[in-house]
């Protein structure tokens, strides 16, 4: 049990200063995770749908209706609707998104090597292999 508690709080622990690092990266940029999190998930997979992008995301796909206008008036993004199904929409970054969330993905891979310095890479894939476990099998 005490193993369970104790892994607890490092998770919650982790969590909260990690997410604090970001908000903080974020905040010159006047974005949000969440945002950040869309242009992440549009960079690694282009010309995802809406409901691709909160399926990943674990929200509601009205949530990334409410993010886009701020992504688009930043001209981070574009819509493009499907020729055959015009109700379908699709994300994709614009040349400014890409180029922003390149800069961010490097400031943010800078901070975690220096939490990650003396952490070895297989121990760092391991990690991230048990997250992976978590997250497939709570959905």
């Amino acid at each position: 049990m005490k193993d369970v508690y104790r892994a607890s709080l490092l998770y919650m622990n982790a969590y909260r200063i990690l997410r604090q690092d970001f908000m903080d990266m974020l905040k010159p940029f006047d974005i949000s995770i969440l945002e950040w999190s869309v242009l992440s998930i549009v960079n690694a997979k282009t010309g995802e749908s809406f409901s691709q992008i909160a399926h990943v995301l674990g929200v509601d796909p009205s949530m990334i209706t409410q993010l886009l206008p701020s992504l688009i008036q930043k001209q981070y993004v574009e819509i493009h609707s499907d020729l055959q199904d015009r109700r379908m929409k699709f994300l994709f970054l614009t040349q400014s998104g890409d180029e922003f969330e390149k800069t961010i993905e490097k400031d943010m891979t800078k901070k975690l090597n220096v939490y990650f310095k003396s952490v070895s890479l297989d121990d760092i894939s391991a990690h991230l292999r048990v997250l992976e476990e978590i997250v497939k099998h709570a959905s």
